[in-house]
């Protein structure tokens, strides 16, 4: 199992979650629930489509959000862990465990189905690096207090505990930044179209309006007296 999902993973944050995932991946975990992934939104027979509205090749499950191959998500990716690298440095982070960090978040988003490489560790480190191994969810105290002696090395008024505190911040606003992303490609875009049954319904206004308004009421007679064309427009702008 990779160390990222043992250690940086569940530093993300539960978004909503109330149920571990069945794969026992800790930052799957963060995103299981209620949260309207496409896979979850197809199931609740509110989208036409599971489909992932950045690609549109594969289902939008939960771990599908993290890690979409398209390239302007892999961009934001590796924007948003240098972003995250640069403020491990101003924030006088330990370069043990920025390292730590820093190289498990990156091979998890590359490869989160696969091995983690082989990194070897300075021999000062490896206490505190499995023991966060073994807890998994939150910063292990030997990690907190390695960080703490860190800054009294540097003659830093920080402490290890607020550094956990903003640190996991930091790695909460990762989640939260693809969140948005994939927000504004759905809902900006005609990726929402796409997903949400338009096709159908395009066909079906289509089908209708040829047919003419038969014996339906009076009151629908002007949207047979609007050409087709037009009410196809204004049925995908509103």
């Amino acid at each position: 199992m990779s160390y990222v999902t043992r250690c940086a993973g569940p530093l993300l944050l539960r978004l909503g979650s109330r149920h571990p995932s069945p794969s026992g991946n800790s930052l799957q975990n963060g995103l299981v629930g209620d949260n309207p992934s496409g896979v979850e939104m197809h199931r609740r027979q509110e989208s036409d489509s599971p489909s992932c509205p950045i690609c549109m090749t594969e289902d939008e499950s939960l771990l599908h959000i993290l890690t979409c191959s398209d390239s302007r998500s892999a961009e934001l990716r590796v924007t948003l862990l240098l972003e995250v690298h640069e403020w491990l440095i101003a924030e006088l982070t330990c370069p043990w465990i920025r390292e730590f960090l820093f190289h498990g978040l990156r091979s998890w988003f590359d490869n989160p189905e696969g091995r983690e490489p082989q990194l070897h560790w300075h021999a000062a480190f490896t206490p505190s690096a499995q023991s966060q191994l073994s807890l998994g969810w939150y910063f292990h105290d030997l990690l907190v207090q390695l960080q703490h002696r860190f800054y009294k090395a540097k003659n830093s008024r920080k402490t290890g505990i607020s550094w956990a505190r903003k640190v996991t911040l930091k790695l909460w606003n990762i989640m939260y930044q693809i969140w948005i992303h994939l927000n504004s490609i759905l809902h900006e875009t005609d990726a929402i179209h796409q997903v949400s049954g338009l096709a159908k319904l395009q066909y079906a206004i289509t089908t209708k309006h040829s047919r003419g308004p038969g014996h339906l009421h009076h009151v629908y007679n002007s949207y047979f007296s609007t050409p087709l064309q037009s009410l196809l427009t204004s049925t995908i702008n509103n």
